[in-house]
């Protein structure tokens, strides 16, 4: 098991293994101290090939990132698939607002628009991480929200995958592309319902204007979505929005095919009375 290091450790021992995650974790700045008086350089790698500030930043450790701040790292390192400090800030589930600390490292000079392996930008992580005042300041900063990922994702699709309507509605104001799809053939409308229980990503973009009769790989339409997640409210929105009742999917099913009679009553009535004022 690796151990942290102490100052009783040799560092010149190239068999010597360092947790840096827990040095972080507890905010032990003695061994880093150490680690510089050794010889060592701030932004040679510690875990894996993470630096200690993308270590910090990782950990949202905001008393270490200032800390190793305060020894002039270099923000333009990254990892070997392309992640920086930025991203390792944004890369896991917001705990806390770390919008001024990543003020700091674009003051100076990290790269908005660094992309890991996968082709995310800290933007996106942001937007799929519940980071909303980062994502925020990211927008204000320049940050585009036109790149997409190596699935075709953008960063509206990745933020409505993760049911964030605040996020949604700032990329939908900072002009993202609504209909935008990815190698499966959806939009974001169509991950806003598939993803989970909550409506209201999937109602900011109808009412932006978003693609109501895109149909993706399988031939799935929104309307078609809308059913299988038993989302009436949506399927009510969807029909206000000009949804269309007759297109078919790969198997050759309408939306109405998909509706589980007794079981949705409610979306049942709201079919029979669109069909009655259509025809």
């Amino acid at each position: 098991m690796n151990q942290p290091f102490s100052p009783s450790h040799d560092f010149s021992h190239t068999e010597m293994k360092l947790d840096g995650f827990q040095v972080i974790r507890e905010q032990d700045t003695q061994v880093i101290e150490e680690w510089l008086s050794r010889g060592k350089h701030i932004d040679e790698p510690v875990e894996r090939d993470y630096t200690w500030l993308m270590l910090a930043c990782y950990e949202q450790n905001r008393f270490m990132i200032e800390f190793v701040m305060n020894h002039h790292p270099d923000v333009g390192v990254t990892t070997q698939n392309g992640q920086n400090a930025l991203g390792m800030l944004c890369g896991d589930f917001a705990r806390s607002d770390l919008s001024d600390v990543a003020l700091m490292l674009i003051e100076k000079g990290i790269d908005l628009h660094g992309v890991n392996q996968s082709g995310y930008t800290p933007l996106m992580w942001g937007g799929n991480r519940g980071h909303r005042n980062i994502v925020k300041l990211l927008i204000k900063q320049g940050a585009s929200v036109h790149i997409i990922d190596k699935e075709g994702k953008n960063a509206l699709i990745l933020a409505t995958m993760a049911q964030d309507d605040e996020v949604v509605q700032s990329l939908i104001q900072a002009g993202s592309e609504l209909n935008q799809v990815d190698h499966e053939g959806k939009n974001a409308l169509m991950h806003s319902i598939e993803c989970g229980p909550k409506v209201a990503c999937a109602k900011l973009l109808i009412q932006a204007g978003a693609e109501v009769n895109g149909q993706d790989k399988k031939g799935m339409t929104p309307l078609m979505w809308a059913v299988l997640k038993n989302k009436p409210e949506l399927v009510k929105g969807l029909f206000e929005s000009g949804a269309k009742l007759d297109l078919k999917n790969k198997n050759g099913q309408i939306a109405s095919d998909l509706i589980q009679g007794d079981r949705q009553p409610e979306i049942v009535e709201l079919f029979r009375v669109y069909q009655e004022k259509k025809y």
